[in-house]
């Protein structure tokens, strides 16, 4: 049994959190639960239906009341040190400011690219200097025997891993495994988790002896012949991913924006975690459509297309979305997408050209300056964006990602793979997929793993890290149904109630096998 747990929320999944520790107090796993909020606006919607919440929660640390106090605190750069010194200078405290896209980042960057910084060196400096001395406070006095958080997206979120890891405290990250619906609750930041490594490595030890691979055999025989999909991801598509609602009626929609801009200038102008409904409506249903359309027009043709595939020699590499998780902490220092781009393809062997993808989510984001840019790098192309990422992996060389899933659909499509970030494919052998870790290196790197040839053992540890992924990980739609993400792909679709129960099970699981584990071995956010 579990005393205590701390869960770090963000936005809608405080309602997911909480219906899980409504559940787990039920069963008699934990006495008292705490948790961490982001989104004033969310949370003031949600109260309302969910007053009890209130009294249900041991301690309710609030994100917006933190940034509030940071301002009118006095920066004390020797405890910033202190701190250091107890939590670790890897990966290192501004990673924490780093990995939040609300202080990293421009205010429009959920909209669009923006770099434009919010905040001056010394407002940073005590904001997180606020939330550490908050945090550790918490840890304190609520004593969590169990950190729970949902990704790691937030300063908050960062920050409760590193103190965490100081005091020995078991940590879950709940994240999707990128196959099917599957999820997992990993006792790790970063990918791949210690507790996937050390059975795809005891499987591999033991050649696989006594255990039934069925499953495993039928996914990939299934990926291979069809274009599967993984729950919450969106389908390529050349025009925005994120569109406004046009089936609500134009006078209930003039109605609500007006509402939603009274109230965002009446309550929540200062808040830096929410954005302008004006601002929103101006760059979701004009200029990103309008842009998308420029570049589109721009590139039309200088896109490379599926029927021209065949006949090139290539490297693959699939953009990310900005700002995102995968870069700002699983691919740090990899944070600027083009100059990577122009490093791989300078470093590439002189008949072999660069392909790049943009991310169905920046579709209308991305400046068309930033397009031409990445054309104006020697031998990089554009592929279409509407064009399935298996394509152009069936037909490359060779498949170069920061974090991206694409890597997963590399070897299971037997594609060799160099990684610049945390992937789950890093625990598979070098000549299936090899973690770049020295740029100075990259020529040769990238000329052996062009040369890779497909032997039998491929197979074989694909099928022992697909298990310990099955095994570690359950069918839940995370995005789609617990979280009430629309366009979003789904599959074997459950009402809340059952996914919820699912998320349950699946929670217990993980707390056994890091009860097992030695919370003593240091590991690291990135």
């Amino acid at each position: 049994m579990t005393n205590n747990i701390l869960f770090s929320t963000q936005d809608s999944s405080v309602h997911v959190f909480y219906e899980l520790a409504k559940i787990l107090k039920k069963e008699n796993k934990v006495d008292n639960v705490s948790f961490t909020l982001t989104n004033n606006q969310y949370y003031d919607e949600w109260i309302k239906k969910n007053n009890e919440f209130i009294e249900f929660s041991h301690s309710i640390l609030k994100e917006w009341e933190l940034h509030n106090i940071s301002m009118k605190e006095d920066l004390n750069i020797n405890l910033l040190k202190e701190y250091e010194l107890r939590l670790g200078v890897n990966p290192g405290l501004f990673g924490a400011i780093v990995s939040d896209r609300r202080l990293f980042m421009g205010y429009k960057s959920t909209f669009t690219q923006d770099y434009v910084r919010r905040f001056n060196d010394e407002d940073l400096l005590k904001i997180i200097q606020t939330f550490l001395i908050k945090i550790d406070n918490l840890f304190k006095q609520f004593k969590p025997d169990v950190v729970v958080s949902f990704q790691c997206v937030t300063l908050t979120d960062y920050l409760l891993a590193l103190f965490a890891r100081e005091k020995k405290i078991k940590y879950l990250n709940l994240r999707p495994a990128k196959i099917n619906n599957r999820v997992m609750f990993a006792s790790t930041v970063n990918d791949p988790p210690p507790e996937i490594s050390k059975m795809y490595n005891d499987i591999i030890d033991n050649k696989g002896n006594d255990l039934n691979f069925n499953e495993i055999n039928s996914y990939i025989t299934s990926y291979r012949k069809d274009n599967k999909l993984y729950e919450g991801v969106v389908k390529p598509s050349l025009n925005p991913t994120n569109k406004l609602n046009y089936e609500t009626s134009k006078l209930r929609k003039i109605k609500n924006l007006l509402n939603r801009t009274f109230e965002y200038y009446y309550k929540y102008f200062k808040d830096n975690q929410i954005s302008n409904p004006i601002i929103r409506l101006f760059y979701i249903g004009i200029i990103n459509s309008l842009r998308s359309k420029k570049v589109n027009r721009f590139l039309k043709d200088k896109y490379l297309d599926k029927n021209q595939l065949k006949s090139l020699k290539y490297i693959f590499f699939p953009m990310h979305t900005e700002p995102e998780v995968s870069l700002l902490v699983h691919g740090k220092p990899f944070v600027n997408q083009i100059e990577l781009i122009r490093m791989i393809a300078i470093s590439m062997p002189i008949d072999t050209i660069l392909i790049v993808k943009e991310h169905p989510w920046m579709i209308g984001k991305r400046s068309l300056n930033a397009y031409k840019k990445i054309l104006n790098i020697p031998r990089v192309k554009i592929a279409r964006p509407d064009m399935l990422s298996k394509d152009l992996i069936l037909n490359s060389c060779l498949l170069t990602v920061i974090t991206s899933s694409v890597s997963l659909e590399g070897v299971l499509l037997q594609k060799p793979c160099i990684t610049f970030g945390d992937c789950m494919t890093n625990m598979l052998p070098d000549y299936m997929c090899q973690r770049s870790k020295d740029l100075r290196s990259l020529p040769s790197t990238i000329s052996n793993m062009m040369n890779i040839k497909v032997d039998i053992k491929w197979d074989f540890h694909l099928r022992s890290m697909l298990y310990s992924i099955f095994v570690f990980s359950s069918r839940i739609n995370l995005y789609t149904t617990l979280l009430g993400r629309k366009d979003r792909y789904s599959e074997n679709k459950k009402t809340f109630h059952d996914e919820i129960f699912a998320l349950y099970n699946c929670i217990n699981k993980s707390l056994l096998t890091i009860e097992k584990q030695d919370i003593n071995k240091s590991s690291l956010i990135w």
